[in-house]
């Protein structure tokens, strides 16, 4: 093995993933090994990749599709990524607390004793 770098296996127990996942991003070429032994053709990983793979399921969570993140890694434009997700899961936030606030008004409306009319 080469010197500082994992081999799949080992990486996906370091990265708390089994080795076919790994296995799949690298044949999808959103986590390319960093060498890959031409004899054995056993993929090797360094251990900072392990970040790599937190961020891909992190993006992958947020809703992005694999060729949305295979493009935003090549491209390292990781931060606009994030900070546009940012902005709007603070939209989704602020319009659940409205949601929330007018169900909560409505429940105190419910809960309030009915007032009859009667007419005379």
């Amino acid at each position: 093995m080469p010197n500082n770098l994992l081999t799949a296996g080992e990486f996906a127990r370091l990265a708390s993933t089994t080795k076919r996942t790994i296995l799949f991003y690298a044949e999808k070429g959103i986590l390319p090994p960093k060498k890959i032994d031409s004899w054995t053709k056993y993929r090797y990983y360094e251990p900072r990749q392990i970040v790599d793979f937190q961020v891909i399921l992190l993006l992958q969570k947020m809703g992005f599709s694999l060729e949305n993140i295979k493009k935003l890694l090549r491209k390292k434009s990781l931060r606009d990524a994030f900070l546009s997700q940012k902005k709007s899961v603070e939209r989704e936030i602020n319009q659940l607390q409205t949601t929330l606030k007018d169900i909560g008004i409505i429940i105190v409306i419910l809960l309030k004793p009915r007032l009859l009319l009667i007419r005379s």
